[in-house]
């Protein structure tokens, strides 16, 4: 997508207006279509044009983000050509509505749609923009959570999408995110530390940096949360609140919260009718971390329905792959890194499960961030069904030195045994699972690389 890179990222106020007059665009002039924007010629209006005060900020044709004009609005015109080429927005002082404003590669041709009036202004023959405005990178997102596995596929997926994200966590050492997005990580991203339970913290940096896209993936395990359960929930629910009051100060900037939910939403399989467990099935969560994860899908359904923000939450069960050592679930993975180390391991359930690939909740995560759907939605997250028993056996045909050092209990986990995720690939979809054959195979490789190397970090299994 082409895009207009700035110079600066901010400008002062101090400025002369740029002013016009409400006429019909000329045909001669030109002014690119945004890509999937229906332009149509609107006749004069007699409303009186909008003024931008600003000093000028020099802008041009890039080739990463683009760039947007912010200044007073209070609400958000979500029928914007916002991820168009050739594309910023203007929120004018005193104004209530979003404008978009198109032009040639060096902008020497501006329009601006004014709501509630049907004339455009256009601004021609001029090199640069002004404006009272803050400017930021089009969509810029934030990641909290962000030196988890989750969050580590996901920074590596919108870094290969050009983005430079804003990631937000409390550690210090984010070395699975240099594990799964390389060395250099942390030069090409911007990292905030902070908790994800202080609420103006996360207001902050949502506010300082532009933030038009939230992927919260901060929150405890089951583990954690059943070793102390009051602040698992001041973690898992407090701070999924949080996040979207900050997505609500905004003033309608954010223009969208995704987030981690989990199959611990549901019960054990014995209560639920023979196979995969559908989307609507009844949330019965055996955990405190379940109920949790069932506290904050509410929280985004009341805040669509009070504030009108649009959310998608993702629920899935056993996530495998590079980065996953901790929680129940991690087992599968650290039974693959225990086989690329000779060491025994023993998988501490037993039963059926629903694995995915870490790469592919990654990917549905962006998916969504990137989506225009609207509502409070939540998605199953369905991967490969299989018995911790095939499993075992698998591991043992991709990693022959491993055979007989990965055993398993029988008990199984109190979560379901398989997803339905049809709702997923309706909306977002066709998205097929990786195969576990392979993400078997892509796990054990990337493992075995990372011992060659002397960087097979092993901490979880001491």
């Amino acid at each position: 997508m082409a895009a207009f890179r700035a110079r600066s990222s901010s400008v002062s106020l101090k400025s002369t207006p740029v002013t016009g007059k409400p006429r019909r665009a000329n045909s001669t002039e030109w002014r690119p279509k945004p890509q999937g924007a229906s332009r149509t010629r609107a006749p004069a209006s007699s409303a009186a044009a909008p003024t931008i005060h600003s000093t000028s900020l020099a802008a041009s044709v890039g080739d990463a983000n683009a760039w947007e004009i912010w200044g007073h609005a209070s609400r958000k015109n979500r029928s914007l050509w916002n991820t168009a080429s050739h594309c910023i927005e203007v929120r004018v002082p005193g104004a209530s509505g979003v404008w978009p404003v198109t032009g040639a590669a060096w902008l020497r041709c501006i329009e601006v749609r004014v709501p509630g009036a049907s004339g455009v202004w256009p601004v021609t023959g001029a090199a640069r923009i002004r404006t009272a405005c803050d400017i930021f990178p089009l969509m810029t997102t934030l990641v909290t959570g962000a030196f988890g596995c989750i969050g580590s596929w996901l920074v590596r997926g919108l870094l290969a999408a050009g983005a430079r994200p804003v990631v937000f966590d409390i550690g210090d050492d984010p070395w699975r995110l240099r594990m799964i997005a390389g060395a250099d990580v942390t030069s090409r991203v911007t990292i905030v530390r902070g908790d994800i339970a202080d609420r103006d913290a996360v207001v902050r940096v949502v506010r300082d940096h532009g933030i038009r896209r939230v992927v919260h993936l901060a929150a405890w395990q089951v583990p954690l949360c059943r070793q102390d359960p009051s602040k698992g929930a001041l973690i898992n629910v407090v701070g999924t609140a949080n996040v979207f009051e900050a997505a609500r100060a905004s003033e309608g900037r954010v223009e969208r919260v995704v987030y981690a939910s989990s199959a611990a939403v549901f019960g054990s399989p014995d209560r639920y009718p023979p196979g995969p467990i559908k989307d609507d099935a009844p949330r019965l969560p055996a955990t405190h971390y379940g109920v949790y994860k069932v506290a904050n899908e509410e929280t985004a359904r009341v805040y669509w329905e009070e504030h009108r923000i649009p959310s998608m939450g993702f629920r899935p069960l056993s996530v495998y792959g590079p980065g996953r050592d901790f929680g129940v679930t991690a087992d599968p993975t650290l039974a693959l890194k225990s086989a690329v180390l000779g060491r025994p391991f023993k998988i501490r359930w037993g039963g059926s499960t629903d694995l995915i690939y870490t790469e592919d909740v990654a990917r549905a995560l962006l998916a969504a961030a990137a989506s225009r759907l609207e509502g409070a939605r939540v998605y199953n997250l369905h991967g490969a069904s299989v018995a911790i028993a095939g499993l075992v056996k698998m591991i043992a045909a991709a990693w022959p030195k491993a055979a007989g050092l990965i055993t398993h209990v029988e008990q199984p986990i109190p979560f379901p045994a398989a997803l339905d995720d049809a709702r997923y690939q309706t909306d977002l979809g066709p998205a097929p699972p990786t195969a576990l054959t392979d993400g078997i195979k892509r796990t054990l490789d990337e493992f075995a690389r990372l011992q060659t190397e002397g960087r097979l970090d092993a901490r979880e299994l001491a």
